[in-house]
């Protein structure tokens, strides 16, 4: 209940999981496609998304009832990353801001599962092999720091 009442306020968590994962892997400016995600600004939105999900994921796990801890944490990661590729993209131009989402939610979740094999569960989920080398040194990093 107290998720819901967090979130059915704010609009891009209408859109539901999959399509908020979807667009936070997109290499695409989430402002100029997603109204959503525009107003008031992206930055804000994506600021709020994590805080929230970060929030509502510690209150979800540490809750003595069975919940997953695999799909919070990996939407977590993705929110952290694309919003560290959103800074980018303001400070520096960078194009390709969806891979930072990627990276993000990887290692994230093989911090906290301590797994590698969350890896290749997102080398098929995405199906770019091109952006193997980024994903396995943040799986591996995270792996070996949590």
């Amino acid at each position: 209940i107290i998720c819901t009442v967090c979130m059915y306020p704010i609009g891009f968590f209408h859109r539901g999981d999959k399509n908020i994962l979807n667009e936070l892997f997109s290499n695409e400016n989430i402002e100029e496609n997603i109204d959503a995600w525009s107003k008031p600004s992206p930055g804000l939105n994506l600021l709020i998304f994590t805080t929230l999900k970060f929030i509502l994921t510690i209150l979800s796990i540490t809750c003595p009832i069975p919940c997953g801890v695999f799909a919070p944490t990996f939407f977590l990661g993705a929110g952290f990353g694309r919003l560290f590729g959103y800074i980018m993209y303001l400070l520096f131009g960078i194009k390709y801001i969806g891979i930072y989402s990627i990276v993000g939610a990887v290692s994230v979740t093989s911090s906290v599962t301590h797994t590698i094999s969350v890896a290749v569960i997102v080398f098929e989920l995405n199906g770019q092999l091109s952006h193997m080398m980024p994903v396995l040194i943040g799986t591996v990093l995270a792996y070996a720091v949590g």
